[in-house]
This record gives structure tokens, sequence and C-alpha cells, in this order.
């Protein structure tokens, strides 16, 4: 699977006495939509194993019914710091990406939305450096203001978005911290 990724697990209470996990697995294949539920099931159960998670949660998962799965394939293509050469397009002509639609965020440590607002306003900010006269030669302007917000953004939303992936040390979350919190706006 995707290296450095491991197997994450989110629990959480769902009226008296219930309760519900969101897993995400980081797997070569998505799931198929004629794998059985029993299959995902024990798939998971696989993960969380070889993942190292506490018995009480692999009990916990291996005691729901495979039947009330439900299952969504995230698609989610790692930024690579060092591949902005040959880094899909976040932009194309005067339409520009951000966010989930640039880089998708998994569900962990609440980085999806956060990342999507530092995404907007790096790019107002491209676009309030250029002004909102761009006469002749607007789509090189126009570029060059997204190159400007791919540039800005690419080696944090890698940063974060591997930060949000792997199991995290107390040198991690300071990284993670400083990447988030410790960034001074204009």
């Amino acid at each position: 699977a995707h290296e450095g990724f491991h197997c994450r697990l989110m629990i959480g209470q769902r009226g008296a006495g219930l309760v519900f996990f969101i897993a995400f697995m980081p797997l070569e294949e998505p799931i198929s939509s004629t794998e059985s539920k029993d299959a995902v099931h024990a798939r998971l159960l696989e993960h969380l194993r070889s993942n190292r998670f506490p018995q009480s949660v692999i009990d916990l998962v291996a005691d729901a019914d495979p039947a009330a799965l439900e299952t969504r394939n995230l698609f989610m293509h790692p930024v690579d710091p060092a591949a902005m050469s040959s880094r899909p397009p976040w932009f194309r002509g005067r339409v520009v990406l951000a966010g989930d639609a640039a880089h998708a965020m998994p569900p962990f440590l609440a980085q999806g939305t956060a990342q999507g607002l530092c995404d907007a306003q790096a790019i107002v900010r491209q676009v309030a450096r250029g002004g909102c006269d761009v006469g002749d030669g607007a789509s090189e302007k126009i570029e060059g203001w997204w190159n400007a917000y791919v540039e800005e953004r690419w080696a944090t939303v890698a940063e974060v978005q591997k930060l949000t992936m792997k199991e995290l040390t107390e040198d991690d979350m300071n990284i993670y911290q400083d990447k988030v919190y410790g960034r001074v706006s204009e």
C-alpha cells in the first residue's frame, strides 16, 4: 500500500449503547463492488492486527455485523514534495482547484477544511498581488498566479497530508503543530 500510511480507525458513540467506526485502510486495489461484506470485514480485521491495534479494538470491530458495513473508496493522491515537476495539475487556464479537489486529506487531524481554507487564502493573496486588471497577457498572468499558489502550498500540503497518515511520535506532533499552527499570515 502507500508507504508510510497506516490503517486508521475512528470510533464514536451513536445513541445509547451503540458505537460506530470509520476505518481507513491504504490498499493497492480499491474495494470492489462485488467483494462481499464478509471479505471486507476480514480485510479490515487483518489490517488492524498487522498495524498492532489493541485487542479490545479488534474485538469491537470483530463483533460488528458485516452485513451492516458500508464501504466507500477514498482515492487520495499523495502529494510528494520531491515530485513538483510531475505533480497533477491544480489549475488549467482560469480554473484553479483548492482543498480536496486538488489534494484530498484523510479524515484525521481535521485538516480537510483547514487546508482548503489555507488554499483559498493563498489564491486570494496571489490574485491581490497581481491586481484585477489583467489586460494584455491575461493567460500568462493568471498562470503565474496559479503557479505561485501551487509553489506556496505544495510543501505544506505534502507534509500535513503525510502526517495525517502515520503514527505520530512526539517529534511528528511538533512538526505538525509547527506546520499547522506556526504559520505567520501576511
